[in-house]
């Protein structure tokens, strides 16, 4: 396969169709779509605004929320829900959102 055949594979059929609703930590919220400010070591807030503005480039509808709760709100006006959201303060954070997505059937 050719790099522009791969590169093919991932492009969606209709991207504005499919309404993601991505979290993460500094995702960027609503109605102020900007990098976040951070004080510690990383870059967390500059990584998690570009995975939201590659989503929104290659043509889907983002919803975007650094609050893991948006989850409970969404259900049922979004099509997929992408997370970031691994660092939660209790233990197993990492499968708090894919967990809860399943158990209210929210892909």
């Amino acid at each position: 396969m050719t790099s522009d055949h791969i590169a093919n594979l991932l492009k969606p059929t209709e991207p504005a169709a499919t309404k993601i609703l991505y979290l993460a930590e500094y995702a960027p919220d609503h109605p102020v779509y900007d990098v976040k400010p951070y004080l510690g070591d990383g870059g967390y807030p500059g990584y998690h605004f570009d995975i939201f503005a590659t989503l929104q480039k290659i043509g889907y509808s983002v919803y975007s929320s650094s609050k893991p709760y948006s989850v409970i709100h969404s259900a049922g006006n979004v099509d997929f829900v992408f997370s970031l959201y691994n660092r939660m303060p209790f233990k197993n954070s990492e499968v708090f959102v894919s967990s809860y997505c399943e158990f209210i059937r929210m892909p």
